[in-house]
């Protein structure tokens, strides 16, 4: 005779309250069978929201080959839910409450809830576009595991990997689509409107790999094409071109105290001094600069190669040779040009450089700024 799931169920229920009352805000029911898309031993998944962060009482059974789980969800992990930071997204809607300890804590989910649909909307895209970015870098790592594992030829470690790999692209591209999915499920996340090149194709070689040097080639297909379609997607939301004014108002000191790292590591003929200096000035000002051209705002997410090619277009001078040569004397003469024509162009575009030859200059500078505060 077949168990009754809802008599265990609420078993399980009565039995946490009758211990935890005065420390659960909430229990809920969640998964296939609040869905109807349950099978003949689907699980049972009975979550319960602690009070307080450090409690993590759970109890999980097998009741005639059916798995019963009752286990803590901390509102800090909603939380995460509700922002999309955690692809479990799709479970805060479903949740459907049994016990509430008080109005509350069932307006406080209410609330993660509206959170989803606020960001569901045309008006967060950008927002989860910049997210699905930042979710597809945590790909590294695993990538690079991927390839150890790839060179000894290690299968089962490669897979557990790979699957680390996919896991944080499905994610991602539930993000970039601003909807809730289980991105377990692969159907789910093919159906999605908007997906990389080839990607139901390399998913299913990377399923279906046997070796773990193909295993880690579609991974990194996947990943670069991937990339491209977050570039692209970035590329078409309405770009907002912010002014010179605007982007470097009060920079023009940062990277004046870097290009006079670059002098003292000709003085000292200090290759790493140099070399840091000149990266960290690339790193700060090329990205500045693209944003003013192209209205994208650049971030951790982009290489170089995606901006930095409006130094030269913009006309400042090719340090890098110079430094790679390591000579001094003419790294010297580049830099000083580089910062004329910085200057010229900040000043050319209505920047305040905020360069001052005495103290006269800055106390004068200090009390107009001080006027304009009041």
């Amino acid at each position: 005779m077949a168990i009754d799931v809802a008599q265990i169920t609420n078993m399980m229920i009565e039995k946490h309250l009758g211990r935890l009352s005065a420390e659960t805000d909430l229990i809920f029911l969640f998964g296939s069978r609040e869905k109807g898309t349950a099978h003949q031993n689907s699980d049972v998944d009975i979550c319960y929201v602690p009070v307080q962060e450090s409690m993590w009482a759970h109890c999980t059974v097998i009741v005639e080959d059916i798995l019963f789980d009752f286990f803590p969800l901390h509102w800090s992990l909603l939380e995460r839910m509700a922002n999309f930071d955690d692809p479990r997204t799709s479970l805060v809607l479903e949740a459907r409450i049994v016990h509430h300890r008080s109005e509350e804590a069932l307006a406080r989910l209410r609330g993660l809830q509206d959170r989803i649909r606020e960001l569901e909307q045309p008006a967060a895209r950008p927002h989860m576009v910049a997210k699905a970015q930042s979710i597809f870098q945590q790909t590294g790592y695993p990538f690079l595991q991927l390839k150890f594992a790839a060179g000894q030829e290690d299968l089962p470690s490669g897979k557990i990997h790979a699957g680390q790999i996919v896991c944080a692209v499905m994610h991602c591209l539930m993000v970039t689509n601003q909807t809730t999915i289980d991105t377990r499920k692969l159907p789910q996340v093919l159906a999605l409107p908007r997906l990389p090149a080839e990607c139901e194709s390399l998913l299913e070689h990377i399923y279906d790999a046997s070796d773990t040097g193909d295993l880690a080639t579609s991974c990194e297909t996947l990943l670069q094409h991937t990339r491209d379609f977050l570039l692209i997607e970035q590329q078409s939301l309405s770009q907002t071109h912010a002014n010179y004014a605007e982007v470097f108002c009060d920079a023009y000191p940062e990277y004046k105290d870097m290009l006079q790292h670059i002098l003292r590591g000709c003085e000292a003929r200090n290759p790493h001094l140099t070399t840091d200096a000149l990266l960290y000035l690339q790193k700060e000002l090329a990205p500045a600069l693209a944003r003013v051209l192209t209205g994208t705002v650049y971030t951790d997410f982009h290489s170089p190669a995606d901006y930095g090619r409006y130094l030269a277009e913009l006309g400042f001078p090719d340090l890098l040779p110079a430094v790679t040569a390591r000579d001094y004397d003419a790294l010297r003469e580049q830099a000083l040009a580089f910062d004329r024509h910085l200057r010229e162009l900040l000043t050319e575009h209505g920047v305040a450089l905020n360069a001052f030859n005495d103290t006269q200059e800055l106390m004068n500078y200090l009390d107009a700024s001080a006027g304009s505060v009041e």
